[in-house]
Formats: structure tokens, sequence, C-alpha cells
């Protein structure tokens, strides 16, 4: 660790005395569109040698349409603007040493109103832009079928990937919030636009770090960031109401209704969504707490309809905004499931097969203000509001099998809840930045309570089966369970921050804040034996929780043209309380105080080249919950303990990010990698029960758990840019420890898993006139180990050979296809069919201005789609199958309106055109193959 300071304060001298040191020519400038003298962002520049006109560096326009190349040599130079659908301008500059910066001042460019080829088109246009922690998608290098959605564009964006509950990731950080021309779209649920939005109305996708209002407005970082992705739409897409409404019916009773309407322009938007059908689109998260409902309602088969509308406005010192939607989901999953848990003296299997139907109805209402009533002040205002109501019923079949594969118990099993639950809350924020730069106050608010109740009623049948010494059946025994359980549950939590800024000395800014937060909540759980009513004392609970936390943050901030860094201290004492009325737990209190040291360093090579490397620790006291003596017990075969001894977890978080975008060949890399380990880690120790296959888990404090993972993408187009290719390159490795026992109080074995993950991704398109192909390869390999039984460890394999394309015929017909062959080795015996998922879907627009579309879509022509995954904890693993739609057909009917005038048609090249041939299509219509780009 000093050695890691001595080098840091090196580099950080060292730094300074180079800034000081060097001298420079630097020419910079800034790039705006004539006419509208509106800044034009990622514009190329490009610097070439008059004598023999080599290229010898460029650069591209930031937000504000400014740009700097730096280190030029004295000399004669031409340099060259250009950005697509604009006419290209260059002037020569002399270069002399006379004076450390050439200002060519603003520079405006004419678009280009004779409509270029699309070969042009594609020459000029760089896949992926990449500055400093933002990169910057063009969206019409990567084709998507006729009618897709933004999800079908975001899965061919290199570093990019969403996960099987809808999360999605760029560059490996989770994209936490999309947002539309730098306005939010649906607050914090990306899954609305990721379904919703078309990607045809989208110039541009940015992924980067966005910093937190009080950031925002201060300038100074508090460390507070959140990845988005932000939505640049077509200009012709704006001045206008654009949108659709459509329909489609299939075979075996699938249907798919819906529509949008858009308006976008640069001071607002609004959005209106509504949608009905039963093929697995709900277009939106669930809201609330869904802590009451069971099953899975993200495998299987939904039916589902939603409503919904955002809006967003600003004035000259005031923005608002807001949204509403409604949901309603109705989920039917049937899993099947093959797990090993590893034990001192050999492995026990389970198997088990799951019907569950989950109903879900939700409203979400969310609102946002912000006020400016001078340039130096800044007040937020942010509530929201929850309901969610759940009808769940579930029936299943389990069988554990011991090491020798014979029976050990059966369980069938059925359950029947209903409940609800809501939230309401808000957030107010005061940010004032003082005369003196660097000088800012920060105060904020935050209130929100939760309710939720829920029924539910449960029964099982367990069979036990008993063996003699020589593992010949000896007898059974049966156990039956008829339960009822009256749960509810309620918290209020409110925080008070204020935070303030100082600049101490020349490029330092020192940041102090204190936050006061407490949380109430009460949790009550009243079990009945249905058959005689009478209350279950034993496995009731009643709890009542306090919270007080007060958090006390010192950091320094330097900021130099090249590097910044910050460096910080978080102390937070907590105090916890927990009060039981009933059953067995023991009123509980805890003092304990939390750690939080954090290092964050960026050196910027230029401006999209640059390296961050980040230090986050964090102390952290167990959850009051696992500290009860008694957690769960309401499943003979699975019961679960707290420890009231448990320890505080202290967790290590380092991480490293590299960034390089090279214009002159139009190249990206982006590299990242990261390490975590947690010292007292809160894990699990399992006494397992031999005779009956029935556990216990109790919390318990270890060390050794840690992961490491790394991330590499390349993407560079061609010599002829008419190709492009892609490369994604990942690793994880996790270490998961925990204990196992075969006899309750004895010494437990130490179970470590360890878990390898290496995947890599490669993609090639080909972009023609009136074809594209895409081809897309990928292999996924997971090795298993563990220290128990070493003769059982695991290798799976996943390979996918797959591609699409898309053929543009005449008579305004469209035809798209794409296939991927799936492979898979090393699951458990039933878990490895290899599948072929071929879709096709053929189109022909009428109508005037070709504002109809008749649709057909095949899914998976060939029935061979599955639904497979893979599971590794410190002591199990698990492999589970749903059941997915299936092969079925739909013939669609779309109806785009579109009342955009001509005159805001024509600022971006006839992009009426594009409208009416990508289409809007239905929600989620793309298969993630690709369309060609619009001319």
């Amino acid at each position: 660790m000093n050695r890691f300071f001595a080098l840091l304060i090196t580099v950080f001298f060292a730094s300074n005395f180079a800034f000081a040191q060097e001298k420079s020519v630097t020419i910079k400038g800034q790039i705006v569109e004539r006419g509208t003298k509106l800044p034009i962002i990622f514009a190329s520049v490009e610097l070439f040698h008059e004598k023999d006109s080599s290229l010898v560096t460029g650069t591209v326009s930031d937000d504000n349409g400014f740009y700097e190349i730096e280190k030029v040599a004295p000399g004669n130079y031409r340099i060259v603007y250009s950005y697509i659908s604009f006419k290209e301008r260059s002037k020569k500059i002399k270069v002399t040493s006379d004076s450390a910066v050439v200002d060519l001042g603003v520079i405006s460019l004419k678009e280009d109103v004779e409509m270029l080829s699309e070969a042009v088109v594609i020459a000029e246009v760089a896949p992926v832009i990449v500055k400093e922690d933002t990169t910057v998608f063009n969206t019409s290098s990567f084709n998507v079928s006729e009618g897709a959605m933004l999800e079908d564009l975001v899965k061919k964006l290199p570093g990019a990937a969403i996960s099987e509950d809808g999360k999605l990731t760029i560059n490996g950080k989770e994209i936490t919030k999309i947002m539309v021309d730098g306005k939010e779209f649906f607050t914090d649920d990306p899954k609305i636009a990721l379904k919703n939005l078309p990607a045809n109305i989208i110039e541009k996708a940015k992924a980067y770090d966005r910093k937190s209002e009080s950031a925002r407005q201060t300038g100074i970082d508090d460390d507070d960031d959140e990845t988005v992705l932000d939505l640049s739409v077509k200009k012709g897409m704006k001045k206008g109401w654009v949108g659709n409404v459509f329909g489609g019916l299939g075979n075996k009773e699938r249907y798919d209704f819906g529509g949008i309407m858009n308006r976008f322009d640069d001071d607002m938007y609004i959005s209106v969504i509504a949608s009905a059908n039963n093929t697995n689109n709900t277009g939106f998260s669930e809201l609330g707490d869904a802590n009451v409902r069971l099953g899975n309602a993200g495998s299987g088969i939904t039916t589902s309809r939603m409503v919904g509308a955002t809006f967003a406005k600003e004035y000259s010192n005031l923005e608002l905004g807001g949204n509403v939607q409604y949901g309603y989901s109705d989920n039917k999953a049937e899993r099947e499931s093959a797990s090993e848990t590893f034990l001192s003296d050999g492995s026990s299997y389970g198997r088990d097969t799951t019907r569950s139907r989950h109903k879900r109805d939700n409203l979400g209402v969310n609102f946002r203000l912000k006020w400016k009533p001078d340039t130096m002040t800044t007040v937020t205002f942010r509530p929201n509001f929850s309901y969610a109501q759940n009808d769940s019923e579930s029936d299943g079949v389990s069988l554990t099998l011991n090491n020798n594969l014979d029976n050990v118990n059966r369980k069938s099993s059925s359950s029947l809840s209903e409940g609800e639950n809501y939230s309401v809350g808000g957030r107010l924020q005061f940010i004032r930045k003082m005369k003196k730069k660097g000088r800012s106050l920060s105060l904020s608010a935050n209130l929100t309570y939760s309710n939720s109740e829920s029924d539910l009623f449960s029964n099982s049948r367990t069979a036990f089966y008993f063996y003699d010494e020589d593992d010949e059946f000896e007898s059974d025994s049966i156990s039956m369970l008829n339960r009822y359980t009256d749960r509810g549950n309620s918290s209020l939590n409110y925080n008070l921050q204020a935070s303030y800024t100082e600049p101490v000395f020349r490029n330092h800014y020192l940041r102090l804040r204190y936050v006061f937060q407490q949380r109430k909540s009460t949790s009550e759980s009243f079990i009945y034996n249905n058959d005689d009513q009478s209350l279950i004392d034993s496995l009731s609970s009643d709890v009542d929780n306090r919270y007080n936390t007060h958090q006390i943050e010192v950091g320094l901030q330097g900021q130099y043209p090249k590097m910044n860094y910050n460096i910080g201290l978080n102390v937070s004492p907590q105090e916890s309380k927990s009060e039981s009325f009933i059953g067995t737990n023991k009123n509980l209190d805890q003092s304990v105080v939390n750690y939080s040291p954090n290092l964050r360093f960026r050196y910027k090579f230029s401006k999209q080249h640059s390296l961050m490397f980040r230090y986050r620790g964090q102390s952290s006291a167990p959850d009051v919950e696992y500290l009860q003596t008694v957690i769960d017990q309401s499943d003979p075969l699975d019961v679960k303990y707290g420890n009231p001894d448990l320890l505080p977890s202290y967790k290590n978080n380092v991480t490293l990010r590299y960034n390089n975008y090279i214009s002159s060949s139009q190249r990206s890399y982006i590299a990242n990698a990261s390490f975590a380990n947690t010292i007292n880690a809160i894990t699990n120790r399992v006494y397992y029960n031999p005779e009956t296959g029935a556990k216990e888990t109790h919390k318990v404090n270890i060390d050794g758990n840690w992961n490491t993972s790394a991330l590499f993408t390349f993407t560079t187009p061609l010599k002829n840019r008419k190709y492009s290719i892609s490369s994604t390159t990942s690793g994880a490795f996790a270490n998961s420890v925990g204990y196992t026992s075969l006899k309750r109080g004895a010494d437990a074995a130490e179970s470590e898993t360890k878990d390898l993950m290496l995947s890599e991704k490669l993609s090639g398109i080909y972009r023609g006139e009136s074809f594209d192909i895409t081809l897309n390869a990928s292999v996924d390999y997971e090795k298993t180990k563990n220290n128990l039984q070493t003769k059982n460890n695991s290798e799976t394999f996943a390979y996918l050979l797959g591609g699409n394309t898309n053929i543009t015929l005449p008579w305004s017909i469209n035809f798209s296809t794409d296939a991927n062959y799936k492979i898979y080795s090393g699951f458990a015996d039933g878990f490895k069919e290899n599948e072929v998922i071929w879709n096709a879907q053929l189109s022909k627009d009428f109508l005037r201005n070709n504002a109809a579309t008749i649709r057909l879509k095949i899914y998976d022509i060939l029935q061979q789609q599955s639904n497979l995954r893979r599971t590794a904890t410190e002591s199990m693993i698990t492999d589970t199958r749903y059941n997915t739609l299936g092969s079925y057909f739909m013939v669609y009917f779309v109806y785009r309106i579109n009342t955009v005038g001509k005159g805001a048609m024509s600022d971006d090249d006839d992009d009426d055109d594009k409208f009416k041939r990508g289409g809007f299509g239905p929600m989620g219509g793309g298969f993630g193959g690709g369309n060609r780009p619009m001319r």
C-alpha cells in the first residue's frame, strides 16, 4: 500500500512538472450549423500536411461543437471539417511557434440538400466514437430489421448486453436510465424505452457516466455517477407528431396490438404508449415491492397490457417532466431444474418441476421539477408514487437423491397468494453556487413510505425414505403441512443531507458532506395451521426495526487539463435496534462504525484517449434481519437461521478503465477490468441431513470471497467502409466460500467453489444499397470447481453461429431473416439439446407515401427454441429450463402517422423516407436482424 501511494505521488508531481514544461501549439475552434448556429456534436476534424496531403491527426467536436488538436508542429496544413449530411469544408492554415494557440474561430457547415449516395454516407460515418468515458454509437452503422425497436438495435452495439431479467449493460456497466435528447424518458425504467422506442428514429446513442445533479450544477465531482444511455432523435422526426398504430394476429391464439405517438422538439417531448399482447412483451418493469409474489414473471409465457405517457418541457428558468404508467401482466411458467449440492463426503442431487402463474397490476407516477431562479441557484423536486396488486399460484414436485442416486425425499406442494403494496416519496434539493469559483452549498431531503400486505395459503406432502447400513430401503414416513400466512410490512425512511465545497488552493477543492438517515420498519408474519386455525408461535414473527445513521464525508478533488483525481473518506456511525413481540427471536441492539475510503484518478492522453483508476472501500453492518435467531422455517426442508454474532463486512472494489478512439481509422478500443474482495463476508453455513435431505442454513462470517472481471471491445471499419467488424472479449472469475456439515454442531467443512467464465463475440457487417448481412459467432465457456467434490467439477460450452440479412426488393417489398445455431456441451442430462433458431419476415408497404405496411412474421420456424441457464454458488450448481413461446407466426397491419412538415423534413436529408421505409412496426418487432441504411 505504501508503494502504491508513493507511485501515485510520483505520478502526480511528474504530471504537474510535465504540464508546466509542455509548450506545444494547439489548434482550436467551434463547428456550428449554418443558419441555426447550433453546435454540431462529433463532427470530424482532420489535419493534413499541405505538401503531400498525408493525414497528421484528427479529433471530433464535443457537446458544444468545440474541438482542440494538441501538439501540432509548426508548418503548413489543410484542415478538413465534415459531418454526415453536411457539405465538407476545408481551409489552409499556417502554424508557427509564435503562439501557443491557433484559434480558428467558428466554422459553419451547410447542409447538403442533394441526396448523398448511400456508399458515401457509409464511408463518412464511424460506427463507434469514444471520448473520455463517453461512447457514441452511430446507429446507421448497425442494421436492424424493419419495424425493430430500440432493444433490437442495442443488442447489436459492441459491448452491449441485455440479461435474462432485462438489465442493459454497456461495456460492463449497467444502464440505469435512458434519456432522449438529454431528457429523462420514463424516469428509472429503461425497459420502456428499449421495448417501445422505434430504432429508426434514433440518430445516435451515447453511453456515459452522468454526474449527480449537484456535480452538474457546481462542476465539482461528488463521485455519485450513474451510467445512462442518451438517445439523439433525428431532426426529421421533430417539429411534429410521428407514431403508429398496429395490430397482429397469429396461430396458437397469439395477438399483438398497440401504438405509440411521439412529439420531439428542441425543448420538449411527449410520448404516449399503449399495447396488449400475449407474446412476452410486457414493455415495462414491474413497479413497487414484488416480495409478495410467487413465480418468476421474467420466464414462461406472459400476457400483458400497458398504457403510459411521459413528457418533458424546458422554459427559460424552469424544467418540467414526468410520467404515468399502468401495466397488467399474467405470467404462466413451467420450470425444470437439476442441481448438485457439494457435501464433505459426496454430493446431493435434486430434481424439481414447478408450474406457476403470477398476475400483477401496476400503477406508477413520477414527476420532476427543476427551477433556476437565477444563474447561481437550482431547486429540484421529484415526487413519486407506485401501487401494485399481486395474485399468484404454484404447484410442483421435487426429488432429492443421495450420492448413490437413491431417493431421499419426494415433496409435492402447492400455494396460493394475493397481496398489494404501495410506495410514496419525494426528494427536494437546493443547490447554490457562490461567486467564488468552486464554492457551493447543497441541501437535500428525501422521504419514502412503503407498505405491503399479503395472504398465503400453502400445503405440502413430503415423503422421506430411509435406508439401512447396506443402503437397502428400510421404511418411509410422511409429513403433511397445511398452512395460512398473514404477512405485513411497512417502512418509513428519510434522510437529510448538507454538502459544501470550497476551493482550497490552485486546482483543488475541498468537499464536506453530512447525512442523517433514519429508517423504521415493521415486519409481521403470522403463520396458522389451517387444520385447526391455531397460530404457530414458533414460526410466526412480529419485529420492529430502527436504524439511525450519521454519515460524515471529507474529500479532496484536483482538476488539471490532463489529469483529475478525487480522494476521500466516509465515516458512518450506525445504531440499530430490533424488538420482537412474538416467536423465538430476541430483542437486539447494535452499534457499529462503518468506514468507506475512496480514490479516483483519471489521466487524459487526449480527448479521445484516457485511463481511469478507481478504488472504493465500503464497510457495512449486517442487516438486523440476519441477526435474528430465526429468519424463516416455513419450509421444513429448508430452514434459515440468523446469527446475532455477525460482524460488519468490508469490501474492496478496484476498477480500471481504458478508452481510445483513433479518428483517422475510426477504430475504437475499450478495456475495463475490476477486482473485488470482501473481508468478513456474510455467507451460509449449511447443515445437511443425509437421512431426510433437509437442510438448515445459518448466516456466518467468512473470508475468501472475491471476484475479478475484464472486458475488451474493438470496433473498426475495413478499408472499404461498407464492411465493419467488432469483437467483444470478456472474462470473469469468482471464488465463493461457504460451509457444509453433515452433523448439527460439528465442525463444518469449508466449501470453496471457483467459477471461471470466458466469452468471445465476433460480428461482421456488410452494408449495400439494397442488401445487408451480419454474421455473428460467439463462444461462452464456464468451468466450475469445488474442493469437496473434485471428481464432479464441471465444464460447459455454449457456441453460437448465426447471421441475419435484409433485402429491399422492388414494389416496396422488404425481406428479413435471421438464424442462430446454438450448441450446448457439459450441462446436466436432459439440459443440453442443441438448437437452431430461425426467424423470417416479409413486408409490403402501400397507400400514399407508403404509410401502411402488411407484415408476415414467422418465429422459430424449426421449433427448436429452449430456455436454458446455469447458476453456481459456493455449494451448488443448478441447471434450469423454462417453457417458451415456441414456434408461431403473426400477420401485422401497421399504419404510420406523420405530421412533420416538409420544411422540417428537409433538415435531415429526407428522413421522411427513412421513416416510411424503416417503419415503426410492432413493439419488440425485431429479430435482432438488420435493415440496410436508409438514404
